[in-house]
């Protein structure tokens, strides 16, 4: 016998399952003057009837980077790779066109067509690109940054490390004499020198 109880939990589930809050999606395209791409959902939804429902690709979805008025952060997104999708409460159409503050004429809600990308979002099955969980480091391509909580840091190239080139600098100037009436003599002011080199010391970190 069907209770009241039970119509109301089928209404409910019903209705839960057309709303979407968030979602793994990949990139099929992305536009970086707009900062919107075409993302390609990656869950796939189970039917009463045994049946798998693939969802539409979603297209013109905003994606956040870090940005402000006066600052922003960018980096490379490409085709095949991951970010989270969540989906917005109220139609996005109005704002996203004309920006301020808006009243939406479309009373959709948590819909698909209102989705924003983060990138980042990647599966256990992929492995992570941190090398440890006490420093800063930012990846890209053979490139890399990385900085200590004591405020030391390093930089590496394809096949260099930018505090070493210099560190080697240091050292070749400490050695360097000219030749003058007195003979060979320090190119640089010694005490300023050791000074100088002190102090760089406490910026290279550990690489």
């Amino acid at each position: 016998m069907t209770t009241p109880t039970d119509i109301i939990r089928q209404a409910f589930n019903s209705m839960a399952s057309q709303m979407h809050t968030c979602l793994p999606g990949e990139i099929v395209s992305y536009d970086y003057t707009k900062q919107k791409a075409n993302v390609k959902i990656l869950l796939r939804k189970q039917l009463k009837d045994s049946e798998v429902f693939t969802y539409p690709e979603l297209t013109n979805v905003p994606v956040i980077f870090p940005r402000t008025s006066e600052f922003s952060m960018h980096w490379p997104l490409n085709s095949g790779d991951n970010v989270a999708l969540f989906f917005s409460e109220r139609s996005l159409d109005d704002w996203l066109n004309a920006g301020g503050t808006v009243t939406p004429l479309d009373p959709r809600k948590f819909d698909l067509s209102d989705a924003i990308a983060i990138p980042g979002l990647y599966p256990f099955s992929e492995t992570s690109p941190a090398e440890d969980n006490e420093n800063f480091i930012i990846n890209f391509g053979s490139a890399k940054f990385k900085m200590a909580p004591d405020g030391t840091f390093c930089f590496h190239g394809a096949s260099e490390e930018l505090m070493n080139i210099i560190d080697e600098l240091f050292t070749l100037l400490q050695n360097t004499t000219v030749n003058t009436s007195l003979g060979p003599q320090p190119f640089l002011n010694v005490l300023s020198y050791t000074a100088l080199q002190a102090r760089f010391e406490t910026l290279k970190g550990d690489c």
